[in-house]
């Protein structure tokens, strides 16, 4: 039985185990946790995460098939990533920072 909430070092530890070498971990009844080097790629793989999800629940949901990227495939999509991210957290920040701005 649990609370749903990572509140004491076994269950931080166990939740680490399961990561691995990962990024995303789904948690029964909680939704994901995500993790990264810095905040912006954070974000990034949260959203996207999200998105994917999304897409392929509705694909499966219309008889649909998915094809999931090979180990060297998702490998090679890192270093792209990498590059393109920051446009996105620049792209959400400023549309933030505007629904901020006083009108």
């Amino acid at each position: 039985m649990s609370n749903m909430l990572v509140s004491n070092a076994q269950l931080g530890k166990a939740l680490a185990t399961t990561l691995g070498d990962r990024s995303v971990a789904l948690m029964r009844g909680h939704g994901s946790v995500v993790v990264a080097a810095t905040i912006p790629m954070a974000v990034f793989r949260a959203h996207y995460s999200n998105v994917n999800a999304q897409l392929q629940s509705q694909a499966l949901a219309l008889g649909g098939s998915v094809s999931y990227l090979l180990g060297e495939e998702s490998q090679k999509t890192l270093g792209v990533i990498d590059q393109i991210h920051g446009r996105a957290w620049d792209l959400w920040k400023r549309a933030a920072l505007e629904k901020m701005a006083p009108k």
